[in-house]
């Protein structure tokens, strides 16, 4: 008789090993610097604002009134002053976004994504525009000049300033609500539904939408400078009245306060969802989505119609946006004031802030999201950084003048460099994506140091220079920081371009075009158009549980 054969010996990968206490210690490690940034740039001043928010500070009174408490009469002039009103007015400019956030973005995603690879990338060129052309005191000012030389005197100035305002954001909100969702909607295994992660992309961009919301500056002070009798005042400009007009620091950390609050609530909401839902952000290897067919039934030609549709409504609408601005590029020479020394202090300051804020968000991402240094409770440590994921410059400015004008830095170009010296959002992005890559890396079969390399490392290098030019120039464009920290003789770019529309200079020589200069709007926009057909268009964000990974080189 004989004996069967055994059944083949079952072969399973070796364990993953345990990271020890030296590569734990130095994820911690890594973290520290991003930490002690935190408190120097929103920590302490937040702890500032409050503070002065019940004394009574002014560089206009003697010093016997400087500097004493006030109980809350700041925040009794506040509520005066219209800051609820203010709240109300900047929340009705999240219209159109949230409007885009919840359908038209979706919809545009969702037919991109049938649509299959080749008409996906086309979808994706067409984003690249408003996400290069961001230049919110540009787009204004054009508007503005527009209706001036048309001789149009309107009367419905809040229509106005709201009309402008989302027509401004329209394709920008759209160019990242698209982008997020198409990441949602990538499949690594077919029978795995996308809702839950679009839900939780979808809760991320309505949190971020309302907190940029409630920053309003731009385009309300340009378009109207909050009147007619301050019914176009959004809080950054009862802050910048406050604190600049004034001079009533008190008062303006009132306002600070209060816009904080809300800020930090929506910030910390947005890391609790992303924790609660585990969320993170992958590198797939392969081009096209598990899900995505390559036969074209009936559903796939209509997904192609409707995006073909959807997306030249976005083009066209993004291009009518910026064409007040557009057709004034020519328009590089600002009277009284030297164009180079206005380019240079418009982006070279934030280049410095950048390269710092940026830096040392990715250690510590890293330091989180590879290295784990409390395993897989690691995310827990972005809590700290979660109440000013959303807040800009803007509710802390108070702090860093007071700071630049004892150091007798206002006005120079030290003064210029933004004071945000760790760059929050790319902290959690960053960690997020090395979430998702070490989750790979502890399912490759082999795990030497080119797994390393393929798994965590080369996957997220494409990510580095995305984030460094999307601070980059976020900071760049950010109006508010620039009037109260800029020389009126050496201007940045954009308080060079107010000067002129507002006739402080010769209104028909505004340098408006050296707000976003021509040969830097095609550096952005060609490093776009790369950035989504060559990586973000293999990008996935995933929640729940890891799915089984695929292998292949990215």
């Amino acid at each position: 008789m004989s004996v069967p054969p055994a059944p083949p010996a079952v072969q399973f990968a070796p364990p993953v090993p345990d990271r020890g206490p030296q590569l734990r210690l130095l994820g911690a490690a890594l973290v520290v610097p991003a930490f002690a940034l935190l408190l120097w740039s929103y920590v302490w001043p937040t702890i500032w604002d409050v503070w002065n928010s019940f004394r009574r500070v002014t560089f206009f009174v003697g010093e016997g009134d400087l500097d004493r408490g006030v109980g809350s009469a700041n925040y009794d002039a506040a509520f005066r002053g219209g800051f609820w009103g203010s709240v109300g007015f900047a929340l009705t400019l999240a219209v159109v976004p949230l409007l885009v956030v919840f359908i038209a973005a979706p919809a545009l995603a969702w037919a991109a994504h049938r649509s299959g690879t080749a008409a996906r990338w086309v979808v994706r060129v067409a984003l690249a525009l408003p996400l290069a052309a961001y230049a919110p005191a540009a787009i204004a000012l054009g508007s503005v000049l527009d209706t001036r030389e048309a001789g149009r005197h309107p009367t419905d100035i809040p229509n106005v300033v709201r009309a402008t305002g989302w027509a401004g954001t329209f394709g920008l909100a759209c160019a990242v609500a698209v982008t997020a969702y198409l990441a949602a909607l990538r499949r690594r295994d077919p029978r795995r539904p996308v809702w839950p992660a679009l839900l939780v992309v979808g809760g991320l961009l309505t949190l971020a939408v309302l907190a940029l919301a409630l920053q309003s500056f731009t385009y309300p002070y340009l378009v109207a400078g909050g009147g007619p009798r301050g019914t176009t005042n959004t809080p950054l400009l009862l802050l910048y009245q406050d604190n600049f007009i004034r001079a009533s620091l008190g008062s303006g950390a009132a306002v600070s306060t209060l816009l904080l609050i809300p800020l930090m609530l929506l910030g910390t909401a947005a890391a609790v969802l992303i924790i609660v839902s585990r969320l993170r952000i992958e590198v797939d290897p392969k081009w096209r989505s598990a899900d995505e067919s390559t036969a074209w039934p009936p559903a796939r030609v209509v997904a192609v119609v409707v995006a073909a549709v959807l997306a030249l409504i976005v083009f066209v609408g993004t291009v009518s946006a910026l064409w007040p601005w557009l057709h004034r590029l020519g328009d590089t020479t600002p009277r009284h004031v030297s164009a180079g020394q206005a380019v240079v202090n418009s982006w070279l300051p934030t280049l410095i802030s950048t390269a710092v804020g940026v830096g040392v968000a990715l250690l510590a991402a890293f330091g989180i999201g590879a290295l784990r240094p409390l395993g897989r409770r690691s995310e827990l440590l972005l809590l700290p950084f979660a109440p000013w994921l959303f807040v800009g410059t803007g509710p802390l400015l108070a702090t860093a003048f007071t700071r630049m004008s004892s150091g007798r830095q206002l006005g120079t170009f030290l003064g210029l460099i933004p004071p945000t010296w760790v760059a929050i959002p790319v902290l959690f992005i960053a960690t997020l994506l090395f979430r998702g890559q070490e989750a790979r890396l502890r399912a490759a079969p082999v795990r030497d140091s080119g797994a390393v390399a393929r798994n965590l490392v080369l996957p997220v290098l494409p990510m580095v220079p995305i984030l460094f030019g999307a601070v980059w120039l976020w900071q760049s464009q950010d109006l508010l920081w620039q009037l109260g920290a800029s020389n009126p003789e050496k201007p940045t770019a954009a308080v060079a371009a107010v000067a002129g529309a507002s006739g402080i200079t010769d209104p028909s020589t505004t340098g408006i075009g050296l707000v976003l200069p021509v040969a830097l709007l095609v550096l952005f926009l060609l490093a776009a158009v790369a950035a989504q057909v060559a990586y973000l268009d293999r990008v996935a964000v995933r929640v729940g549980r890891d799915d089984p990974v695929d292998h292949g080189l990215p």
